[in-house]
């Protein structure tokens, strides 16, 4: 028995339409009958492409074998015109636009009902670009291709403008005036445009999926109602891909740039969603040029679909420069899942430096394994990820394989170039459960910058789950071990920021270089608390690894008011060969120091400290605190100490109210002694100059055991205390460890008119 499906009812077999039923939703093409049992009995040249009798001279299919040869049309200049009624090829089909050499554009028009089923290949000779417009939709199988010398246009637009005013019209062909010799400059829609899928999986000659693919340098645009890969690939190596999701009536306008097309979305027209699953990639990425342009209300990707662009390896030349991937959102731009994202990369080998991801959205979502990468592996520089989203943006947890949500750039270990920027604008960021952003070099060059500017608040919450060493959230900048260049800076600005449950803000260097800088700017409010479940301290941290040889950098801090507590830390050391940076504050209110972390960490205090660490050979960084008032409770210290050959740092307080040290902390294992208090000394492993400590306030309060002590326990000299209260110093009380309040050192006490303000009681002592 033979089956005839008439393809405007039915399309054929379930390998050609896998896609889930939101799909079929989603893309607007009605509810489809799949028949996969009656694939192999369909007559494969059964009304697959029928001309219809719009055009002063009509298009002519004639069928050979398989494939149906596409002649006649309507030509005008370097311009050729088809228009069809239906226009569908199957599994193993061809469709053959057999045009003269001297055609630029060959432009078709799909004027029935049906939606174009394309499962087999569509060829046309010498370079011209191929046109195909089928506002019904149009859906590419698992076996499309394409073999055409320009590029390629595949739309659900109702007509096509020209540059001097017409239209070539699929839903009013009776209208279509004498065809012109213009060039095309733009896609018109009407409402409720329909959509485009891709499964295409075709391979090249290599066996590599390339699904859709035109020549090098072309451009390989898809643009509808909901455009969905459902894992197809698109490949337009070292050219353009362009795809864009219309949501309502205008028009979308098109460009001819070099050898290929380019699209721009006016801020009128609506957009649609954008989906890539299962899979599915975009590929430029070549010997450099090549670029990614998506338009879209949502873009989501998921399952391990990703953007590519850049230069592959072992391609390149010095002054190539990689095309941009560019996403552009009206609304909610999601990269979930491991694999899933955007990647600019120079692969290893290659030579030329990489291009951008910009993405423009009212939020982003990077979950369970997503990323954006711009790294560089082999000569030249990476690029650098932007990010404008408008109300949100949010890098959350791991895969399953501990692969971490993230932004990253960096330079690979055989890389020499300079890494990239990361740059985030939005309402609010939130990073958490293991995710991160991360600017670091393994190479020769310089990491780039980690900057945040968000309008409300900025959160870094927690860790990783045990499988990953509980991989600390954060913004890291890092020069890594055997690599050559500076560090890069962490900048933050935003109302308040948040860095909790064993998070870090962290820039380091254990290679050869510098590293960066950790600057906070907040309107309101800065948190550090808290540590993670294996003790991991939340905090700012900037250091010199034990391998490492350069400077520490330095944290600042500019806020309203500061919370230090339950074991967080503010933290610039250095344990190879380096100075120490410095630790300075400016609150206009309140800094507080409170506290330590859990029992199972023995009560860590909470600290702000530069160090030379044992070991290491280099200066001590200073802390400076400019506040209204500052505490420093249960423990918490302040802190500028050598352990190592260098002078310790000076703590320095400007309190325009009130300084306050109260009580001892718990810590069992490496403070068991210190009470609450500010230190510079130089211990029993230290070779140097102990620091000064220099208060200046109000009111001084050291009390319940706190101290305050520039002294040395190894070689070298001692620093003053010098106090400057304009009201009083009070001394009050004896430490659950037996050692009374006071200031220990060369101690000065003086008020404005340098006269002594000192109350010492219940064995608080000064020396």
């Amino acid at each position: 028995m033979k089956v005839v499906v008439h393809l405007s009812a039915v399309y054929l077999g379930n390998a050609m339409f896998r896609c889930r039923q939101r799909w079929r939703s989603q893309l607007g093409l009605g509810s489809w009958l799949v028949v996969g049992s009656t694939l192999a009995s369909v007559n494969s040249t059964f009304a697959q492409i029928v001309p219809d009798a719009t055009l002063p001279n009509n298009s002519r299919v004639t069928p050979s074998g398989n494939t149906s040869i596409i002649e006649e049309g309507t030509k005008a200049g370097s311009n050729l015109f088809h228009s069809f009624e239906q226009f569908s090829v199957p599994t193993g089909g061809t469709a053959f636009f057999n045009n003269t050499a001297d055609i630029q554009n060959i432009i078709s028009r799909v004027t029935g009902k049906s939606v174009s089923n394309i499962d087999g290949l569509l060829q046309a000779n010498g370079t011209a670009n191929l046109f195909l417009l089928n506002p019904n939709g149009i859906i590419f199988g698992p076996n499309a291709s394409l073999d055409i010398g320009g590029s390629f246009v595949g739309s659900t637009a109702s007509s096509l403008n020209f540059a001097d005013g017409t239209q070539f019209s699929a839903t009013a062909p009776q209208s279509t005036p004498l065809l012109t010799v213009s060039v095309p400059i733009g896609l018109q829609y009407g409402g409720n445009a329909a959509g485009i899928q891709n499964q295409s999986q075709a391979t090249n000659s290599s066996s590599e999926f390339v699904g859709l693919q035109v020549q090098p340098g072309k451009t390989l645009a898809l643009v509808g109602g909901d455009v969905g890969l459902d894992g197809g690939s698109l490949s337009a190596l070292d050219g353009r891909v362009e795809i864009a999701g219309v949501g309502g009536p205008g028009a979308v306008k098109l460009f001819v740039d070099g050898n290929g097309l380019r699209l721009s979305f006016p801020d009128v027209v609506a957009r649609a969603n954008v989906y890539l699953d299962n899979r599915a990639e975009v590929n430029v990425r070549a010997s450099g040029g090549g670029s990614i342009a998506i338009n879209a209300q949502n873009l989501n990707l998921t399952q391990g679909s990703k953007l590519e662009a850049g230069i592959a390896s072992g391609l390149g030349l010095g002054d190539t420069k990689a095309g941009n991937i560019e996403i552009n959102s009206t609304g909610n731009v999601s990269f979930d899942g491991e694999g899933s994202g955007a990647y600019n990369q120079v692969e290893s080998n290659a030579i030329g430096n990489a291009g951008n991801i910009n993405v423009t959205a009212v939020s982003l979502s990077v979950t369970n394994g997503g990323e954006l990468n711009t790294s560089t592996g082999g000569q030249g520089n990476a690029g650098n990820v932007n990010v404008n989203a408008r109300d949100k943006v949010s890098f959350v947890g791991e895969s399953p394989n501990n692969r971490s949500s993230r932004v990253y750039s960096r330079v690979e270990e055989k890389g020499v170039g300079q890494g990239g920027d990361i740059y985030i604008k939005t309402g609010s960021l939130s990073v958490s459960d293991g995710a991160f952003l991360s600017a670091i070099t393994l190479g020769i060059g310089d990491a780039g910058n980690v900057t945040i500017d968000a309008r409300d608040t900025v959160s870094f919450v927690g860790t990783g789950p045990p499988a990953d060493n509980y991989f600390p959230s954060g913004a890291y900048a890092s020069v890594y071990i055997d690599a050559r260049g500076q560090g890069g800076n962490v900048n933050i600005t935003t109302g308040s920021l948040f860095v909790t449950n064993g998070a870090q803000l962290n820039t380091n260097t254990r290679g050869q270089g510098n590293a960066g800088n950790v600057n906070v700017n907040a309107r309101d409010t800065v948190s550090f608390v808290g540590e993670s479940p294996n003790n991991r301290s939340s905090g700012a941290y900037t250091w010199v690894g034990d391998e490492g040889v350069g400077q520490a950098g330095n944290i600042y801090i500019k806020t309203r008011s500061l919370l230090v507590s339950d074991g967080a830390f503010l933290n610039a050391n250095t344990e190879g060969y380096g100075n120490a940076g410095n630790v300075t504050i400016d609150a206009r209110d309140t800094v507080r120091f409170d506290g330590a972390g859990p029992p199972a960490d023995d009560f860590f205090p909470s600290v702000a400290q530069t160090q030379v660490n044992p070991g290491a050979r280099g200066q001590g960084g200073d802390i400076y605190i400019s506040t209204g008032s500052l505490e420093v409770t249960k423990g918490a210290f302040l802190s500028a100490r050598s352990l190592g050959i260098g002078d310790a740092g000076n703590v320095t307080i400007n309190a325009r109210d009130k300084v306050s040290f109260d009580g001892v902390g718990r810590n069992r294992r490496f403070y068991p002694y210190l009470g609450s208090g500010a230190y510079s000394q130089v211990d029993k492993t230290g070779v140097g100059q102990a620091g000064d400590i220099y208060i200046s306030t109000g009111s001084l309060e050291v009390t319940g055991g706190a101290y305050l002590s520039a002294g040395t326990l190894g070689k070298g000299d001692a620093g003053d205390v010098t106090i400057n209260a304009r009201d009083k110093v009070s001394f009050d009380g004896v430490g659950t460890n037996g050692i009374s309040s006071g200031a220990y050192g060369q101690a000065r006490f003086l008020n404005t008119q340098g006269r002594e303000v000192m109350s010492i009681s219940r064995r608080g002592r000064s020396r």
